[in-house]
């Protein structure tokens, strides 16, 4: 029988091997939130709060451009990109929208 693990979000029992190791490079913790959770869970902050606070909710560690990259949906990772970008230019004096 294949090892199981409840994710801390959904509550759902999920396949161990299924899981991603961990979150983000910096986290020392396995990962225990399935990926669907991940994904919704990185759209839900991005709306709420932008792109910055994106962290673990298991740690606290920032995720970087890699990790949406990984989990998140194309759509959303596009709204992370330009959140990003428009952060970015925002912080240019020279820049004029």
């Amino acid at each position: 029988p294949e090892a199981t693990i409840s994710c801390v979000i959904c509550t759902n029992d999920v396949p161990r091997a299924s899981l991603p190791s961990s979150i983000t490079a910096a986290c020392s913790h396995p990962s225990q939130i399935c990926r669907p959770c991940i994904a919704s869970w990185i759209s839900s902050r991005l709306k709420s709060s932008g792109h910055d606070s994106l962290i673990c909710p298991q740690c606290s560690e920032q995720l970087d451009d890699i990790d949406v990259r990984v989990f998140a949906t194309s759509e959303i990772y596009e709204q992370y990109e330009n959140l990003v970008l428009r952060t970015s230019l925002s912080g240019n004096p020279e820049f004029r929208w």
